[in-house]
């Protein structure tokens, strides 16, 4: 009989160590990047005055026995970057179920809910004060990211990770599914805005003025802004989350 494994929340990122794998990427002044970072949790995105995109990504999948299996790739087709984040064979890795209870993180090296471990476990530890579980491939990918200051534009996309950008003064498209969207701007940047949060709220404390806006009876929370500050006709910025909040903040 396979055993579960009990980890605590607080230390449960620091009880595998972590692969890091990293990349440098040549680009050119004013070219466009595209990136796509699906399986990541966070993506920090920092500006900086180098000529190369620097990527440095945490992995951690399925406790470590699967962290070989995780590439940045990168392509150029008609005169843009494309790089993207991708799991190899990721329909053939191993699926656990993971559960936390009363604030602790129990991973079980099975598929089956109705595996032996998983009943003894309810017997053992009871059902209450479960928070939740899940099934799947057990991941955890953290990305920091450089951007040279000097390309043209960037679009960046994740599915179920928040992106967190600052210092970046260019043309920026962020979208996330399921997570947040995060960005600081300069207080005395001249950027037009659009923002669109389906299901969540989009917060800001800088001083915008407003075109279009929709939402919450709230000052300052809505679901769709289209703004600029300090007059516009500058970068142009477009953050999108579907299920998750967006933050329009002061750098």
């Amino acid at each position: 009989m396979k055993r579960f494994l009990v980890i605590i929340l607080l230390v449960s990122q620091g009880a595998f160590a972590q692969t890091n794998v990293s990349r440098t990427i040549e680009v050119r002044q004013g070219q466009k990047v595209i990136m796509d970072f699906p399986y990541a949790d966070l993506v920090n995105l920092r500006g900086w005055n180098g000529s190369t995109i620097e990527i440095s990504a945490d992995v951690l999948i399925n406790l470590g026995k699967n962290d070989d299996s995780y590439e940045v790739q990168s392509q150029e087709r008609n005169g843009v970057s494309e790089i993207n984040g991708t799991i190899r064979d990721y329909e053939n890795i191993p699926e656990m179920i993971t559960l936390m209870k009363d604030g602790q993180l129990y991973y079980f090296e099975t598929d089956d809910w109705n595996s032996p471990e998983i009943h003894k476990f309810y017997e053992e530890y009871g059902r209450e004060g479960i928070n939740w579980v899940s099934h799947g491939v057990a991941r955890t990918i953290t990305l920091d990211i450089k951007i040279p200051q000097n390309i043209g534009s960037l679009e960046i996309s994740s599915k179920f990770g928040l992106i967190d950008v600052e210092g970046l003064n260019l043309a920026l498209k962020a979208s996330s599914t399921h997570g947040g969207v995060d960005v600081a701007i300069s207080a005395l940047a001249k950027n037009d805005f659009v923002l669109d949060s389906e299901w969540g709220t989009i917060y800001s404390n800088l001083d915008l003025e407003f075109k279009k806006k929709s939402g919450f009876e709230k000052a300052d929370e809505w679901n769709h802004l289209e703004c600029s500050m300090n007059g516009g006709g500058g970068t142009k910025t477009e953050l999108i989350s579907i299920h998750g909040n967006i933050y329009l903040r002061k750098e």
